[in-house]
């Protein structure tokens, strides 16, 4: 709701979540936009939810009808109804989300406080690379905001002091899986919650026959008699391990000269912290073989995520190798049934119930100080030829493994119940919203009936 309503009779107050995934739900299409988007359709009848979105919007405040999936500035509906019209009649104010701009930082450190105010928020549920954040948890510290954060834990052991300085300030941290969990646990955090992972929609994540898609393959370069494999990742220097994946591609063509590789990237072709990927596929020969997106369409959100499903499904194979905390292509991948190759370390082994994973090989610091990894190109070339000698089929059994863990309706029901604990909390706390008192406890009105009595 956008405006605050004292509950009926009878009713209880919803928890207010201001959730701040940085990316904006509807107007960026990363993997954090897209969970977004569908974590606020899912649970905004479950929780008064206001949404928090540096990057995608700037400068001015809108609301998102849910109910509809329309945006709009509320004024101009009321313009548009007048003021004599009942508002609880129409169909806008049923349900309302309010969606707060960004105006520099982009993981909004410069407004959130302000936000948490203005919508008298009662928990900032936050998706964040917590190193990057300064201001958040100090406010945490302070006790001006009651902080959930889902950090990815895309990094070796140690885990640096200053960024498990930074999660013990929070209410609760939730891992997106068993091993970040693990991890957090042994560096000493004791606000941990269970495990939640991102979600997915298993209804458009499906196989798909590739002879019912000839424009489709064409688009992303694939043939019916070649080797087709698919890469879906960002542009990130070393983060990403693009080096690694398109060297052991082509040491693998190589090894198979008879062999018809081809190659669809679905990245910017350039970043500012990333490759000159042009300059990167040249350099390796790759050239040849390889497609990519046009940046046009990228740039302007015209890729939906029905064309991010087929890039995985018509594939032979996918690789996403680089360490993460989490892995959308990963899941991804399995969901269609195609062959994923990934490394084994970070979530990836959390995720995954039959695919190739290669070791870990290469050690370094980056430059705030967290350990990582990356594969050897070797390994990757191994990997591919492996997915040449295993039918696809075999790997059909990730399917319903995906569907029982990863499937959005399964990720609501998980937020829920921590919605409803937390809630609890609150209120066991008496730290519930001061807008309405804590409900009084049985014992408290039998205590409260003898005093009546006694006087």
């Amino acid at each position: 709701m956008s405006k605050l309503v004292e509950p009926g009779e009878g009713q209880t107050p919803k928890l207010r979540v201001l959730f701040h995934p940085k990316d904006h739900p509807w107007r960026t299409d990363s993997g954090y936009g897209i969970a977004a988007r569908y974590l606020v359709q899912g649970l905004y009848k479950d929780v008064d939810m206001a949404v928090f979105a540096p990057v995608g919007q700037r400068y001015k405040l809108e609301y998102y009808y849910p109910d509809i999936g329309v945006f709009g500035w509320e004024k101009e509906f009321e313009m548009v109804i007048g003021e004599e019209s009942d508002p609880k009649n129409h169909w806008f104010t049923e349900n309302v989300v309010p969606v707060y701009p960004g105006i520099g930082d982009d993981y909004g450190e410069d407004l959130v406080d302000q936000h948490y105010q203005h919508f008298q928020a009662e928990v900032l549920w936050q998706i964040a690379d917590v190193w990057a954040l300064k201001r958040i948890p100090d406010l945490a510290a302070q006790d001006r905001i009651k902080w959930v954060v889902q950090p990815p834990i895309d990094f070796l052991q140690p885990i640096p002091q200053q960024v498990i300085d930074k999660m013990k300030t929070a209410f609760k941290v939730v891992p997106w899986v068993k091993s970040g969990y693990d991890r957090l646990k042994d560096a000493g955090l004791d606000n941990l919650y269970d495990p939640i992972p991102l979600g997915l929609n298993c209804e458009l994540w499906r196989p798909k026959d590739r002879t019912e898609h000839p424009g489709m393959m064409k688009s992303l370069g694939f043939g019916y008699d070649t080797f087709n494999i698919s890469v879906v990742n960002a542009n990130q220097y070393m983060r990403k391990a693009w080096e690694q994946t398109l060297r052991g591609i082509r040491i693998f063509r190589e090894k198979h000269p008879d062999l018809k590789v081809r190659l669809y990237l679905h990245t910017y072709l350039s970043t500012a912290e990333g490759w000159d990927m042009q300059g990167l596929i040249n350099a390796l020969g790759l050239a040849d073989i390889t497609n990519c997106p046009n940046q046009y369409d990228m740039l302007t959100g015209q890729i939906v995520e029905f064309q991010l499903m087929m890039m995985h499904a018509l594939a032979d194979v996918v690789i996403n190798a680089s360490q993460e905390g989490f892995g959308y292509a990963t899941v991804q991948a399995q969901a269609v049934g195609t062959p994923l190759i990934g490394l084994n370390e970070g979530a990836t082994s959390d995720l995954t119930k039959k695919a190739i994973l290669v070791p870990p090989y290469f050690d370094y610091m980056t430059l705030n100080f967290l350990h990582k990894t990356d594969p050897h190109p070797l390994h990757i070339a191994d990997a591919l030829e492996q997915v040449t000698n295993i039918p696809r089929k075999e790997f059909e059994e990730n399917i319903p493994f995906i569907r029982e863990n990863f499937a959005w309706d399964v990720v609501y029901g998980k937020w829920r119940k921590f919605f409803t604990e937390f809630d609890r909390e609150l209120e066991n706390r008496c730290i519930k919203s001061k807008r309405y008192p804590p409900a009084p406890s049985e014992r408290e009105i039998e205590l409260s009936k003898r005093r009546v009595e006694v006087a």
